[in-house]
C-alpha cells in the first residue's frame, strides 16, 4: 500500500484495509499490522482510516498498530493511536 519510500496516501491505506477484510476468508487473514505516521486533524471517531481500522476488528481481525512520535522536544502521539 506504500511505495518504495514508504509514502502513501490515507485512500491506498484504506483500499489495502478494505481489501484485507474482503480477502479475510479466502487468504485466513487474522492480523493486520500497519505502522503509519501521519498528523491528527480530527476524533478518531471522524477519521477515515481510524473508521477503516475499526471495520477491520468488527469484521474479526487484529489490528496491531504502532504509534508514531513527533521527536524528545515535542513528545506527541499521532494516528492511529491519538
Amino acid at each position: 500500500m506504500l511505495d518504495q519510500n514508504g509514502s502513501g496516501s490515507d485512500s491506498q491505506v484504506i483500499a489495502a484495509i478494505q481489501e484485507a477484510i474482503t480477502l479475510k476468508s479466502t487468504y485466513n487473514i487474522r492480523v493486520i499490522n500497519i505502522s503509519l505516521g501521519r498528523p491528527v486533524f480530527e476524533s478518531y471517531t471522524l477519521d477515515p482510516v481510524d473508521q477503516a481500522v475499526e471495520a477491520a476488528w468488527k469484521a474479526g481481525i487484529v489490528v496491531v498498530a504502532a504509534a508514531a512520535t513527533t521527536g524528545v522536544m515535542r513528545p506527541r502521539t499521532a494516528s492511529p493511536l491519538s
